[in-house]
């Protein structure tokens, strides 16, 4: 019974990728693609519970770095880097949509906002104006855009 669901769950995590994309995974196996110059642009590890997924910059610095569930959605923490190396965004997601906390940082690596969200919904968020701590708070949907397009 063991194998059998391990058999059928493998084949599901094969279609379910290859239903969004040109190859098939199983457990167990990585795909990467490459840049021109060699170096890695992505990476797939697929286990038994979720495919981790890396995109690289060009220079070979991590640009993206996340976990996905065998249909494709997001899931859980992914970390955004820039081309330095720099972390500047941290974001939540559960079963494919924003869900819970979500941090940005400036390129020196100082908090800028932080916002909320439940089942994809904008719950609320804070804009930090300098080191002070200072800050603006936004409570509602009407306000993301607003909050979000300051960083």
């Amino acid at each position: 019974m063991k194998l059998a669901f391990t058999l059928l769950f493998s084949t599901l995590i094969s279609l379910s990728y290859a239903a969004k994309n040109p190859i098939e995974l199983s457990v167990g196996e990585t795909h990467a693609t490459y840049y021109a110059n060699g170096s890695k642009k992505t990476e797939l590890v697929v286990t038994a519970t979720c495919v981790y997924y890396k995109k690289f910059y060009s220079s070979g610095e991590i640009a993206v770095s996340g976990i996905y569930d065998h249909n494709m959605k997001k899931i859980e923490r992914w970390l955004s880097y820039n081309s330095n190396g720099q972390l500047v965004s941290i974001s939540n997601y559960r079963e494919g949509k924003r869900h819970g906390e979500w941090k940005n940082f400036d390129d020196e690596g100082n908090l800028t906002t932080v916002v909320n969200y439940k089942k994809d919904k904008f719950i609320d968020g804070w804009q930090i104006k300098d080191e002070s701590l200072d800050y603006k708070h936004w409570k509602n949907e009407a306000q993301e855009t607003e909050l979000l397009s300051k960083n």
